[in-house]
């Protein structure tokens, strides 16, 4: 069977066309287009004309907009790389779309909390904390997550004990009694046994509505940090 000319010259071509693709390829593989990995927010007047009147719709979109930047059109971005002071500008953007929303907190905590930078992280405890304590009962587990965050991965004691005793106040009975708790635990997490001692002795002496299993437990903690 022959082959036409006009048959082996579109194979020609087309032979030719995919080995320019493959070398394209190869040189260009590498190549990401050279984009901010967390634009500058917009303002409250530009948020309120992109709303349409929809605030809850507009935060849905910008608050996955902010998870995934900086991990779009093929890249993998560090979070070392992020310029935090953007960081809270965009949470703040969010809390003022909608303020009872958990997102921005999760965002800031599971997310942007986990940079091994302790400056960073302890901007996102503060973050945090300062939105939980605008409803403290109700985010009264965010402010106990920040605590561990400004502990464990700001290297910040005065920040978390701050923290855990904003927690302490919380006075509410539906809130467990180890939340009353939290400033004793930061002080034994770093040796100051006597002052996590007196701090859970006051507690014990003053709370009134600790169960007996409970109050074991603190007598245990008292005893273990003689």
């Amino acid at each position: 069977m022959r082959v036409s000319r006009e048959v082996i010259g579109v194979l020609a071509v087309l032979g030719l066309a995919l080995a320019g693709h493959l070398a394209f390829w190869q040189k260009t593989a590498e190549l990401r287009a050279d984009t901010e990995i967390i634009p500058v927010p917009p303002s409250r007047l530009a948020v309120a004309a992109m709303a349409f009147g929809d605030r809850e719709g507009l935060y849905r979109v910008l608050a996955h907009e902010l998870q995934d930047f900086g991990d779009t059109g093929g890249r993998v971005t560090p979070l070392l790389n992020y310029d935090y002071d953007r960081v809270q500008t965009w949470l703040r953007v969010l809390d003022g779309l909608d303020e009872r929303s958990d997102y921005t907190l999760a965002l800031a905590g599971y997310l942007f909390g986990q940079i091994p930078d302790p400056q960073r992280a302890g901007m996102m405890a503060a973050y945090i904390a300062r939105r939980a304590m605008a409803d403290p009962v109700r985010n009264w587990h965010w402010l106990a997550y920040a605590v561990f965050i400004a502990r464990h991965r700001a290297k910040d004691t005065p920040m978390a004990l701050g923290i855990a005793r904003e927690l302490a106040s919380i006075r509410d009975p539906s809130l467990p009694v180890w939340t009353r708790q939290m400033p004793a635990f930061v002080l034994a997490g770093v040796g100051d046994n006597e002052a996590a001692r007196d701090l859970m002795g006051a507690i014990l002496g003053s709370a009134q509505d600790i169960s007996p299993e409970e109050r074991n437990f603190m007598n245990d903690f008292i005893a273990a940090h003689k």
